[in-house]
C-alpha cells in the first residue's frame, strides 16, 4: 500500500496517525542537539518515543521560534516519525541544507509519515503554552459537519474526539464524549432519533437523540473515514481506510455483511435515498456500487484519482463524487458519460445536495466552499476558511449551509450570501456573530 520514496525521503506506513511499527528495526534516534525540552526522551524502535527532535516550520513564518511537540502529538521509532493530521498544513525542512525534505499540502488530511535517518529536521510554526513548556492548542480541525432531518440541531466531529450538537442558530448543545481520538464522520438517522459517530480509534458509536450513548460497533482494523445511515434506518455502512473494507451493520450494532473490492483506502460511503443502492468512493479511484444486501453492483471510475467524497441526488437517479484532481463528477445510469464540474484548485473533500436536487455545495482543499447548479453552471464561491474546508451539509430547508474546516472553525452560511454570518472557532472560548 505504501512504499519508499527516495527522492523525498519518505517512508510510508499504513500505520496511520498511530504508533509506527517500522521495518528499519531497533535502532536508536538521533536527537536534535538544538531542540531539547519537555517530553525529550530517547528510545528505541520497540518504545516509540515522542517527536521531540522534531520543530514545525510554517509556509507563512519561516522564522518562528522552535517549540517542542508534547507526547502524543507525534511519535517516532526506527527513523521513522509519525505526524498528526492537524499539523499538515507545514512544511518539513532539512536544517543541515536548508532544503525542504517533503511539502506536506496546508490541506493534508492524513497523517504523515517522515524519514528522518541521517537528517536534523525541524518544525517551527505552533505558539509556546503560557507556561512555555507546552504548545498551546493552535487549531481543532474539523473533520466532519451534519444536519439533523428534522432541522433542529447539527453536528460536528473533531481532532479532540468530541463530538459537538449545536442548536441551527449556533448555540451550543450537548458535548458526547466516547471516542479516544478524532472524530472523523457524524450522521444522523433519518428520524433524527440517532447520531453515529465514527472515528480514528477504528470504533463507530451510536448515540440517542439527547446524546445518551448506546453502541459501541468494533471491527475495523483501523480510522474510520465515514458512515452512513440507510434511508430506513435500519442499517449503517461504515468505510475502512486502513482495512479497505464497507462494513454494514444493523441498528442495534450487530456485525452484517463485509464488502471487500476496493484496492485502497475507503474515504466515502452514501446510500441512495431509495434505499436500493449503497456507494463508496475509495483511494483506488473507483466510485462502486453495491446493492442493498451487499451484492456488488457497478464500478465507475471517473479518472479523477483519489475520490474523496460521494454523495447521491434526492431522487437517487444521481450521483456526485469529489476527487484529488478537484473536480466534481456527475452520473446517472440513463447517461452515456457523467458531467465534470471543475472550479477547486485541490482536492475535493466534500459534497452536498440541497434539499431540492437543484444545487450542490461543495468544500475543499482549496478553502472554499462552492455552490454549483445541477447543470454545472458554478455559482458562488463562499471564502473565509484559513485551511481545508472539509466538510458542508445543507439544512432541510435548503435556508443554510454548514462548514467545518481544518482551520478549527465552523461556518454557517446563507447560500447567497459571501460571508458566513456566525463563526465559531472550537480551539476558542467565544462565536462570532455577523
Amino acid at each position: 500500500m505504501f512504499g519508499w520514496d527516495r527522492a523525498s525521503r519518505v517512508h510510508r506506513c499504513s500505520a496511520i496517525g498511530a504508533p509506527l511499527a517500522c521495518a528499519s528495526g531497533d535502532r536508536r534516534i538521533s536527537r536534535s542537539s538544538d531542540s531539547p525540552g519537555p517530553g525529550a526522551e530517547s528510545g528505541t524502535g520497540k518504545h516509540p518515543l515522542p517527536v521531540a527532535s522534531l520543530k514545525l516550520q510554517r509556509r507563512d513564518q519561516t522564522r518562528a521560534p522552535p517549540i517542542v511537540l508534547p507526547s502524543g502529538v507525534g511519535r517516532c521509532c526506527g527513523g521513522c516519525c509519525v505526524l498528526p493530521q492537524a499539523l499538515a498544513r507545514f512544511n518539513v525542512a532539512n536544517l543541515r541544507n536548508r532544503r525542504t525534505l517533503m511539502r506536506i499540502p496546508h490541506s493534508a488530511t492524513r497523517a504523515v509519515t517522515l524519514a528522518t535517518a541521517g537528517t536534523i529536521v525541524q518544525l517551527l510554526g505552533l505558539p509556546l503554552g503560557a507556561a512555555g513548556t507546552e504548545p498551546a492548542p493552535a487549531v481543532n480541525p474539523v473533520w466532519s459537519v451534519t444536519w439533523s432531518p428534522d432541522g433542529e440541531r447539527f453536528a460536528s466531529g473533531s481532532y479532540d474526539g468530541l463530538v459537538r450538537l449545536w442548536g441551527p442558530d449556533g448555540t451550543e448543545g450537548p458535548v458526547l464524549k466516547g471516542h479516544h481520538r478524532a472524530v472523523t464522520c457524524v450522521a444522523y438517522s433519518s428520524d433524527s432519533k440517532r447520531l453515529a459517530s465514527a472515528g480514528q480509534d477504528g470504533t463507530v458509536r451510536l448515540w440517542d437523540a439527547n446524546g445518551k450513548p448506546r453502541w459501541v460497533l468494533e471491527g475495523h482494523s483501523g480510522l474510520v473515514a465515514c458512515i452512513a445511515w440507510s434511508p430506513d434506518g435500519k442499517q449503517l455502512a461504515s468505510a475502512g481506510f486502513v482495512d479497505r473494507a464497507v462494513r454494514l451493520w444493523s441498528a442495534d450494532g450487530t456485525p452484517g455483511p463485509i464488502l471487500a473490492g476496493h484496492d485502497d483506502s475507503v474515504h466515502s460511503v452514501a446510500w441512495s435515498p431509495d434505499g436500493k443502492q449503497l456507494a463508496s468512493g475509495s483511494y483506488d479511484g473507483t466510485v462502486r456500487l453495491w446493492l442493498a444486501e451487499g451484492k456488488p453492483g457497478q464500478v465507475l471510475k471517473g479518472g479523477g484519482g483519489k475520490v474523496y467524497t460521494v454523495a447521491w441526488g434526492p431522487d437517487s437517479k444521481r450521483l456526485a463524487w469529489g476527487s484529488h484532481d478537484g473536480t466534481v463528477r456527475l452520473w446517472a445510469p440513463d447517461r452515456t458519460s457523467e458531467l465534470v464540474l471543475k472550479g477547486h484548485e485541490g482536492y475535493v473533500a466534500s459534497i452536498a445536495w440541497s434539499p431540492d436536487g437543484k444545487r450542490l455545495a461543495t468544500a475543499g482543499d482549496d478553502r472554499t466552499v462552492r455552490l454549483w447548479k445541477v447543470k454545472g453552471k458554478q455559482g458562488p464561491v463562499l471564502k473565509g476558511h484559513t485551511d481545508t474546508a472539509h466538510s458542508v451539509a445543507w439544512s432541510p430547508d435548503g435556508k443554510w449551509l454548514v462548514s467545518g474546516g481544518m482551520d478549527g472553525t465552523l461556518r454557517l452560511w446563507r447560500p447567497g450570501k459571501a460571508e458566513a454570518l456566525w463563526i465559531k472557532d472550537l480551539a476558542r472560548a467565544e462565536a462570532r456573530q455577523r
